[in-house]
C-alpha cells in the first residue's frame, strides 16, 4: 500500500521526534477513546513504530508508550468492554512490542 506523502511526512516526524529531537527517554502517553482522532494518532504512531523496527535492524525502542483507554461516555460499546481487541492488527503488533508498550 502507498501512503501519501502528506501521511508519510507526518509519519517521518513521528520517528523524528521519538527518536531524535527529544533525547530523554520519557514515555509517550496515548489517550484512546476509539474515535477518529484518537484512531488515527495511535495508528500513525502505530505505523511510525512499525517502519522504525522495519528500517532499522535490531533496533531497541528508548520510549515506553502507554495506551490509555478512556470512556467518555459516548463510545462505542465494543471500545468500551473491549479496547484490547478494538483492531487486531494493531493489536498483534502491539503485543510483538510489548517490551515498551503498555496498553
Amino acid at each position: 500500500m502507498k501512503i501519501p506523502q502528506k501521511i508519510q511526512s507526518i509519519i517521518d516526524e513521528l520517528i523524528d521526534q521519538y527518536e531524535f529531537s527529544d533525547k530523554s527517554d520519557r514515555p509517550w502517553i496515548i489517550g484512546f477513546s476509539g474515535g477518529k482522532d484518537s484512531t488515527v494518532l495511535l495508528t500513525l504512531v502505530w505505523m511510525s513504530l512499525q517502519k522504525l523496527r522495519e528500517t532499522i535492524p535490531d533496533y531497541k525502542f528508548k520510549r515506553t508508550v502507554y495506551v490509555v483507554c478512556n470512556d467518555t461516555l459516548v463510545e462505542n460499546p465494543i471500545i468500551v468492554y473491549e479496547p484490547n481487541t478494538y483492531n487486531p492488527e494493531m493489536g498483534d503488533f502491539f503485543k510483538s512490542l510489548l517490551s515498551f508498550l503498555h496498553l
